[in-house]
Parts: C-alpha cells; sequence; structure tokens
C-alpha cells in the first residue's frame, strides 16, 4: 500500500516537474542519525511490477491476506507514470492479467468492483462494494482502464445515485457514511466529493456540478490562514475534495496515463519558494518564457519575498506587481522577487 501510494505521488511529481527522485538514492528513508535504507522511483515501481507478476490475481494484497482494488490502482499509477517518464513498459507487461483480474476476479453479477477479496480464500465483504467505494475506485481507475472505470461510473450513477431534487445523494450505509480519513461515521460526504472526482474524470461535468452544489449547500466551512476547509472532514477527504473541485475530464489519465505536460511547463519560469501561510498562491502558470502568478494574503497584509527558478541565468527580466521593475537572474538561473502582497494580487516575469 505505501508504495503503491508513494509512488503515484513520486510519479505525478515527475511527470509533472522533473526525475530527482529517480537518481540513486533520491528517496532514502532515514530511521536514525545512524541507519538509512536508499531507494528511488525505480524501486518503487520495479516492486509493484514484481509483486504483481508474483500475485495469482496479479492484484496484490495492501494488507496480509487482503486485496483491494482500489489500492492497486495506485500501483497501476505508479508503472504508468514510471513508464511515461522514463519509456520503460512495466504497466504493458502486467496489463493483460490486471484487466483480467479485474473483470473477472473482482467484478460482481451486478457489474459493481468488488472491492476486497481475502488472497487465500477468496472471500469478499459485501457492504465494501459500496458506492463510496466504486466514486474512488472509478477515479483512480481510469488512468489504466477507462473502459472498466466508466462502466463503473455509468453503471453507478443510473442504479445508485438518488437525484429526485436535481443534486445527487448516495444510499446512507456503513460506508458511504465512514470518513477513512479519522475513522468516524456521518453524513456523505466523501461519497459526494467522489462522486466531484469520478464524474470529473470520467466527463460527465453535469453530475460533478450537482454534487459540488449540493456540497457547498450543506458542508460547513472553516477558514484559517486565507484557505477554506470542510470543517466535519478528515485532512483526507478535504483533499480529495481539492481533486473533485480541480479535475477535469481525462485529467488524471492524461498526466499518469499519456504524461501529457506542455514543454513550457516543464521547461519554462516557475514559482520555486513562498512563504506560507502569509502568501497563497491561487495561479501560477508558464508559457516557456514568462511567469504568470495570482497571489493572495493568509494572514492580512505582508511585504514578502518569492523565489523564482529556471530562468535563463545572467538574463534580466522585467517584473510586473513587484517592488522593482527588472530582476536579473543568477548563475544557476534562479532570482528573488520583493512583492506587497495586500488583497488579490497578480505577477508577471517576462
Amino acid at each position: 500500500m505505501l508504495s503503491g501510494w508513494h509512488g503515484t505521488m513520486v510519479g505525478a511529481y515527475s511527470v509533472l516537474n522533473d526525475d530527482r527522485y529517480s537518481a540513486p538514492g533520491g528517496l532514502t528513508y532515514r530511521w536514525s542519525d545512524d541507519e538509512a535504507y536508499a531507494h528511488d522511483f525505480h524501486a518503487l515501481a520495479g516492486q509493484i511490477h514484481r509483486s504483481m507478476l508474483a500475485s495469482d490475481y496479479a492484484l496484490i494484497p495492501c494488507e496480509p491476506n487482503w486485496i483491494y482494488t482500489v489500492c492497486n490502482t495506485f500501483g497501476i499509477n505508479t508503472l504508468l507514470a514510471h513508464d511515461a517518464v522514463h519509456g520503460t513498459a512495466l504497466f504493458e507487461d502486467v496489463r493483460d492479467r490486471l484487466h483480467h483480474a479485474y473483470e473477472h476476479e473482482f467484478l460482481r453479477p451486478d457489474g459493481r468492483i468488488v472491492g476486497v477479496r481475502a488472497r487465500h480464500l477468496g472471500l469478499s465483504w459485501n457492504f465494501w462494494a459500496g458506492a463510496a467505494v466504486q466514486l474512488n475506485t472509478t477515479f483512480w481507475l481510469h488512468a489504466g482502464f477507462p473502459d472498466l472505470a466508466q462502466r463503473a461510473w455509468w453503471l453507478l450513477r443510473e442504479r445508485e445515485l438518488d437525484t429526485t431534487d436535481g443534486l445527487p445523494a448516495l444510499p446512507l450505509g456503513l460506508v458511504s457514511r465512514l470518513d477513512p480519513g479519522n475513522y468516524t461515521l456521518g453524513r456523505d460526504t466523501l461519497g459526494l466529493i467522489g462522486i466531484t472526482m469520478a464524474a470529473r474524470e470520467v466527463g460527465d461535468e453535469e453530475t460533478a456540478a450537482a454534487a459540488a452544489a449540493r456540497l457547498a449547500d450543506r458542508e460547513p466551512v472553516e477558514e484559517r490562514h486565507g484557505a477554506r476547509r470542510y470543517a466535519d472532514s478528515s485532512p483526507l477527504v478535504n483533499f480529495y475534495g481539492v481533486l473533485g473541485r480541480f479535475g477535469r475530464a481525462g485529467g488524471l489519465r492524461d498526466l499518469l496515463g499519456h504524461g501529457a505536460v506542455p514543454e513550457a511547463w516543464r521547461n519554462g519560469p516557475r514559482l520555486a519558494e513562498v512563504a506560507y501561510p502569509d502568501v497563497l498562491v491561487a495561479r501560477a502558470v508558464t508559457d516557456g518564457n514568462a511567469l504568470d502568478l495570482v497571489l493572495r494574503p493568509g494572514d492580512g497584509p505582508v511585504r514578502t519575498t518569492l523565489a523564482v527558478d529556471r530562468l535563463v541565468p545572467g538574463r534580466t527580466y522585467a517584473a510586473l506587481g513587484t517592488t522593482a521593475d527588472t530582476v536579473t537572474a543568477d548563475g544557476s538561473g534562479r532570482a528573488l522577487l520583493e512583492v506587497d502582497l495586500g488583497a488579490r494580487h497578480e505577477v508577471r516575469l517576462h
């Protein structure tokens, strides 16, 4: 489980930014000052690949004996990202066996994805095939197996979503009321967020927007340092809320399945450092030559310093929205910008 979760995060970073975590020892885990374990992105992806090849189900247990379909999607996404960054074929090597497993070993007769199965006995728990489990699995599975994810979504939407008042709701079963970030029972917040995630990823924007509207109308919101969160939900559910809010059709599949990132984003000027929570970054986009920012203060007006890198060493740039009109990149292509931040504020470096 840890290899898959971590591998997906490292893979997404690698696709979007650079391959620093693929260098020898790029992921070194330190137990103490005297004990450390050197790994890298290749080791993470290789471990998952070997485990899938060795598993009778192709899917691997992420807890002793218990094979979870959603957890294995993180392993799949790790392989996809590694292939996209390094030109390997780890996912292709196990694609057919994984597809067969999801289609024949982890699918119920009614079309629901089986959420968990015992490796040794093949048993499953019926309640772990509820709508909330289906939604999360659908989102994370779309990058590797869009056919399975699309089918799961349309079956769930037609059979299980209640839209009598025009806004989607889930049956209030045990799993749909569970917050897996703190294991408390409450409303179907995770389920509604799962709708926004899955619907946007598969291209059903109408249903995603309706679920987001119900969340906005119902969920209490806490604001701290200028940032908002669902007050009654765990960090995990709030992070999933971010994925649902900022997702788009095929977004995860484009990123991990195809490595579809514009070259300008890889090589153009980049906002490298800000002082959080004094500064909240609402936008940071490059066209390969210029950098455009939208910033907001987190704790009131402040004069702050921004660091920008991936500039052309020695080049002088025009700066708008900063205390100085120009800035010159140092020998490593890095520069510091001073900004007076009082409200929404635009900065352009070109």
